[in-house]
């Protein structure tokens, strides 16, 4: 029987196959995008190096809701009248350039990358996290962000509200374990959410 690991690498890789089947069928860039990410996670995940050192500070449920969340938003209502067709088209560019973003940072973490906070031997500052301490969690905020102001339901609302959130608390949870291999991150870990050495938009040193 597959242990809790594997059970997430083969959920991971069947959301692969999901995405990649779609992305044959519509052959649209943000569906193709899509698939790239869904497949470099289910690979990373697998074939990620062992931690050294695992965070404590972030319990598991956190973590699942956050991984589920973006599922739960609804674009089934019609269009609202307040929203112009280049407005929308805006978002869509948003989209893409979001999902583009978060599969960078992926492909970028390579064998490095999980799903718990966890010091894996090395900070990463190549590629996007150049730029940002964690543009995947950037990549998301832009896609979820840019769905809600097309439908701004009250229940994609609240649902933007609480992953933004519960994504500023990860970024904090990686930052913090990843002091451990550089000190200087620490002074990131009690920002806001928008300031400069916020722990989900900062840039690097």
């Amino acid at each position: 029987m597959p242990n809790k690991d594997q059970s997430l690498g083969i959920l991971f890789a069947i959301n692969g196959v999901f995405w990649i089947v779609v992305a044959f069928d519509t052959t649209q860039a943000f569906t193709i995008l899509l698939a790239t990410r869904a497949l470099l996670t289910a690979v990373s995940y697998l074939r990620r190096v062992p931690a050294i050192a695992i965070s404590n500070s972030m319990p598991s449920w956190i973590v699942a809701i956050s991984v589920a969340l973006p599922f739960a938003y609804s674009s089934d209502a019609a269009q609202p009248a307040l929203l112009t067709s280049n407005t929308f088209t805006l978002g869509n560019l948003t989209v893409i350039f979001g999902t583009f973003l978060s599969t960078w940072g992926i492909a970028t973490l390579g064998n490095r990358f999980g799903i718990t906070p966890a010091n894996r031997g090395a900070v990463v500052r190549t590629g996007p996290y150049r730029y940002l301490d964690h543009p995947i969690y950037t990549g998301y905020v832009l896609c979820e962000g840019a769905l809600v102001a097309s439908w701004p339901t009250i229940q994609n609302i609240t649902l933007f509200v609480i992953a933004v959130s519960l994504y500023v608390v990860r970024a904090r949870c990686e930052t913090k374990i990843l002091t451990q291999i550089d000190p200087h991150l620490a002074s990131r870990t009690s920002s806001t959410l928008f300031h400069r050495e916020s722990a989900l938009f900062s840039a690097e040193p």
